[in-house]
Parts: C-alpha cells; structure tokens; sequence
C-alpha cells in the first residue's frame, strides 16, 4: 500500500515538472516574441536576458527530471496551439500571456517546494519561485506602460486561453 502512495506521489512530482519545463519553454518563446516587439533598447535586452534566463530554468529542470529517473519526456510546443503569426502579436497582449504563464510556473514552483523533502531540491524550486515572482513585478510594470498606449485585446481573447488552457492539461 505504501509503494503505490509513493509511486502516485512521484508521479504528482513528474507531471509538476513537466509543466514547468513546458512552461518555461512558453515563457521563453513569448519573451523573445516581445524582445522582437519592444522598441526601447533596454528593456528589449531585459526581455531577452528573461528568455535566456527561462531556457537556463527548462534546462535545469530537465536535468532535475532526468536526475529523478524520467527519461520518456518529449518536450511539446504549448505556443504552436494559438497559431498567430509574428504580425498579430501586440505588445499588450504578449504581456499578458507571459504574465499568465510566468504565474502558473510559480504556482508550480510553489507546489514543488512543498513536495520535495531535500534541501536541494527546495532550494532550487524556492530559487525558481523568486525568480518567477520578479519577473511578474517586471511584466505588471511594463504592462502598466504599455496598456496607458494600446487598447489591443486580440493576444488577451485568443492566445491566452488556448496556450494556458494547453500548459494546464
């Protein structure tokens, strides 16, 4: 009785890390949608350092699952779903959605923190969640700039709901 219980609680920890590889690796591909979008040179270069930063995450989680001895993952293209083109994406709108990915990953972080016994796999998780939380404060700012000039929902109507409803499954 006990081995199933272990074997379901490893499977929870399995299936959390593989949306959060999945959704690092949306997160990294809206940030570099909106480095493309930004005009102001210093933040376009902050969204790429984030998109950077979320391929080192997918990395490091990848090594973690492959560590806990899951070797079947494939990686899915959660962005592939919402089939816009590069030409549709508003700034406003690629903020939104790499607000709502950004929030689901450090719900998981969250989530992993609590379900890991070892320090360092706390420590990494707790590492990750702060990373997620700053950059919420970052994208809220910069959305904040960016809605006072736009009134462009079409990300916020039709991306948002099919990639996140996607990251969530």
């Amino acid at each position: 009785m006990e081995e199933q219980g272990s074997i379901g609680y490893k499977g929870k920890i399995f299936e959390s890390l593989k949306k959060a590889i999945d959704g690092e690796h949306s997160v990294s591909s809206c940030f570099k949608h909106i480095s493309g979008l930004t005009k102001n040179g210093s933040i376009r270069s902050k969204f790429i350092d984030l998109a950077r930063g979320s391929q080192r995450n997918k990395e490091a989680l990848l090594k973690h699952l492959y560590s806990l001895g899951e070797t079947d993952f494939v990686l899915e293209d959660k962005c592939h779903y919402c089939k816009l083109t590069p030409e549709s994406f508003s700034l406003p709108g690629a903020l939104s959605l790499g607000l709502e990915i950004t929030g689901i990953c450090a719900d998981l972080y969250d989530g992993l923190s609590k379900l890991h016994s070892g320090s360092e796999d706390k420590d990494l998780f707790r590492r990750l969640l702060k990373e997620k939380n700053n950059q919420r404060r970052f994208l809220k700012k910069e959305k904040g700039f960016v809605e006072a000039k736009s009134d462009s929902n079409f990300i916020m109507d039709f991306c948002i709901p099919h990639v996140v409803g996607r990251l969530l499954k």
